[in-house]
This record gives C-alpha cells, sequence and structure tokens, in this order.
C-alpha cells in the first residue's frame, strides 16, 4: 500500500511541477487548485489510469450535458437509506429515488425504468433492514458512519468518504464498511477482488481517525 501511494504522489507532484513548462505533458496540464483540494481512492484510479480523463472531469469538473447513469442515481439513494438506517440504529429509515435531473430527456421508457428501480430499491432497503438488524449488538459504530478522513501524504492530500468503521466487540478491531450496489453478483463480486485498492486505501485512512488510536 504504501509503494503504491508513494508511486501516486511522485506522479502527481511530478506533473505539477511541470505544469508551468508544457502543455502537452500526457495530454493536459494539472490544475493547481485541483491537486491542492486533494485526491479520493477514485481520482487516484483515474488520475493513475488516464491523467486527462482526471483533468476533464475532477479538474474541470466538465460533464456532457444530458448525461445520466442509473448506477450512480440508484447507489446514491441507497447510500442515503443506509445512512439513516445506522446514524438511527433503524429506528427511522427512509426510501424515495429521486426525479430523474431536469437536463434529461424523459421517455416513457425512462420512467417507466425509475419507477422499476424505485419499487426494487424500497424491496431491497425492508431487506436489508431485517438482514442487518442485529449489526447494533454486535458493532459499536460511535459517530463513525460517513467519517471523511484526511491525511498528507509526501505532500498530497489524499482523502475519503468511508460509509462506517464500525468496532466489532467480541473481536476488539475495527472494520471498514462500504456499501457496493452492482448489476452483476457472482464469486468474484462477492470476494470484492475489483475493490481490494479501495478497501486498503480505506483501511490505511482509518488508521488515522482519532478512535483507531485508541
Amino acid at each position: 500500500m504504501a509503494a503504491a501511494l508513494n508511486h501516486f504522489a511522485t506522479n502527481a507532484k511530478s506533473n505539477h511541477e511541470n505544469q508551468n513548462h508544457t502543455t502537452t505533458r500526457r495530454g493536459f496540464d494539472i490544475l493547481a487548485e485541483a491537486i491542492q483540494g486533494g485526491f479520493t481512492q477514485s481520482e487516484m484510479t483515474t488520475f493513475d489510469t488516464c491523467p486527462e480523463k482526471w483533468y476533464l472531469g475532477y479538474g474541470r469538473m466538465l460533464e456532457r450535458r444530458g448525461d445520466f447513469s442509473w448506477a450512480l442515481h440508484y447507489g446514491s439513494a441507497i447510500h442515503a437509506s443506509l445512512e439513516e438506517f445506522y446514524l438511527t440504529k433503524n429506528k427511522r429509515v427512509s426510501w424515495e429515488l429521486p426525479p430523474i435531473p431536469k437536463d434529461v430527456i424523459v421517455t416513457s421508457d425512462l420512467q417507466k425504468e425509475h419507477d422499476y428501480w424505485n419499487r426494487v430499491g424500497a424491496a431491497q432497503i425492508e431487506a436489508y433492514r431485517a438482514q442487518y438488524k442485529n449489526d447494533f449488538d454486535m458493532f459499536d459504530f460511535g459517530d463513525r458512519i460517513e467519517i471523511e478522513p484526511q491525511v498528507m501524504f509526501e505532500g498530497v492530500l489524499l482523502k475519503g468518504k468511508i460509509d462506517g468503521l464500525p468496532f466489532h466487540k467480541k473481536r476488539k478491531a475495527y472494520v471498514v464498511m462500504d456499501h457496493k450496489t452492482t448489476s452483476r453478483l457472482n464469486e468474484e463480486t462477492a470476494e470484492g477482488w475489483e475493490f481490494r485498492f479501495q478497501f486498503m486505501f480505506y483501511a490505511w485512512l482509518a488508521t488515522k481517525h482519532p478512535d483507531f488510536a485508541k
């Protein structure tokens, strides 16, 4: 993990230092303001894969007008409900899939799909509440729900949003919790191999949380 972070920090600083000397390095200029704002795990992965994509998406905050992602729309709504589930200890959990953004042309088929996912979400949240209702007996969540740790590493600000950092009462250990919605469910997805860097990064960030040192 340390080697990966060192590699990223070196590349980020190298691009930053060269931004005033060239406009062609890896196809773009790095914005100093964007770098100072820090990097999330998603940004790090994008930056390492394609710096220009990071620059346009995160540096310039550009997006194609009318773009719409069901995965992001639905996943964000699920996360909001699960945050309420843990904050209220399952006493109050609401669900409603937000309307389709106004800049998206809503066809009858798109509206039907929205209504379908709204029903699916309601069923999933109820199933989750039933399945994980005993989490509060097993874990101590404290105020560690949707925490956003930030760490300065080798001159680069690294940050993340961890869905939960509960303390396992029996094992006497902290657990990194991250909610995932997926369009496919197989053995590879269940093992979480494709999320390995994200979880290692979150585990590293979690060690910087004040409660972790207690």
